[in-house]
């Protein structure tokens, strides 16, 4: 069973608006940072919008396998999609200033 508003992310069209319309209002707040282009279930045109919504906003750009274990309906082999050199080095960056403002509360 489904509530009738989960229902309605059954229909890719309104999946994918909702989508967008969080991911602008993510962005708008400073609250995404990156996303996964490179990834099994991701069709090319979902690649294609990903990628053009990193670009426009410079965010990071990731990539994984979705890897559950070799017991999975699709297994996946650890390292079929990868994260480039390049975003590592920007996500590495992001975590260091991250950290360097991090204030522990405790």
């Amino acid at each position: 069973y489904a509530f009738p508003t989960e229902a309605r992310y059954a229909d890719p069209d309104y999946a994918r608006e909702v989508y967008r319309k969080l991911a602008r209002e993510l962005i708008a707040a400073g609250r995404l940072d990156g996303v996964e282009i490179d990834h099994p279930r991701n069709t090319p045109e979902d690649k294609t919008e990903l990628l053009r919504l990193a670009k426009e906003n410079g965010l990071l750009i990731t990539g994984g396998t979705d890897y559950h274990g070799i017991h999975t309906v699709t297994p996946r082999p650890v390292g079929a999609f990868a994260t480039h050199d390049e975003q590592i080095a920007r996500l590495n960056d992001l975590a260091k200033a991250r950290k360097s403002t991090f204030k522990r509360t405790t």
